[in-house]
């Protein structure tokens, strides 16, 4: 049963951390990063996928799915990457993920799903703390999302805190692969 619910993968950095690579293309056990993420998504459950990015677009293109760029020059990170897939869902609720997440924490969407009532922002909380880009979005957050891009307020988790978030707790934890020495510490999802 799909719910109205679109969802992003957040694939357009610089790629700073991974010595200029584009993070999403890194491959994981001969995989790129963003296929591992886009297989642990429930797709049944959700309307539209789309990849935000901002290199190698034709790359992302031959996924089939709709690839995002930026709206705002300059690789603003990822609040340019929701704001993105906001402008393009038609969907009540953006569920949002990272491309260096290969594992994503189980029951994901229904867990942040239940605990959605009443806040516009729905993120994960493991073992190992907050992670605001483990999230579920309300669509109507777009212009207040927009009013902080445009201050040059950037860092996501405090974006989140303002706009009243809440955190579901997932059992475990997720590591993000942000390098690759942490990359190089990975098996593959279906190991």
């Amino acid at each position: 049963m799909s719910l109205p619910v679109d969802a992003v993968i957040l694939c357009g950095g610089r790629g700073s951390r991974m010595q200029g690579q584009d993070k999403g293309l890194v491959p994981l056990a001969g995989v790129p990063l963003y296929q591992h993420v886009l297989a642990a998504l429930p797709r049944e459950q959700l309307g539209r996928i789309f990849l935000s990015a901002n290199r190698n677009l034709s790359t992302y293109a031959a996924s089939g799915l709709r690839v995002l760029e930026d709206v705002r020059p300059g690789y603003l990170g990822p609040m340019a990457g929701i704001e993105a897939a906001l402008l393009h869902s038609q969907a009540d609720w953006l569920l949002v993920v990272p491309c260096d997440m290969p594992r994503l924490p189980e029951g994901l969407l229904a867990g942040l799903w239940q605990a959605r009532d009443g806040v516009p922002v729905v993120r994960v909380h493991d073992d190992e703390g907050r992670h605001p880009l483990l999230c579920l979005i309300r669509r109507s957050v777009l212009p207040g999302l927009q009013a902080a891009l445009a201050a040059g307020h950037l860092a996501v988790g405090r974006w989140q805190d303002e706009m009243g978030a809440r955190e579901v707790r997932f059992a475990g934890h997720w590591a993000n692969c942000n390098t690759l020495e942490q990359l190089a510490g990975q098996s593959s999802p279906d190991a």
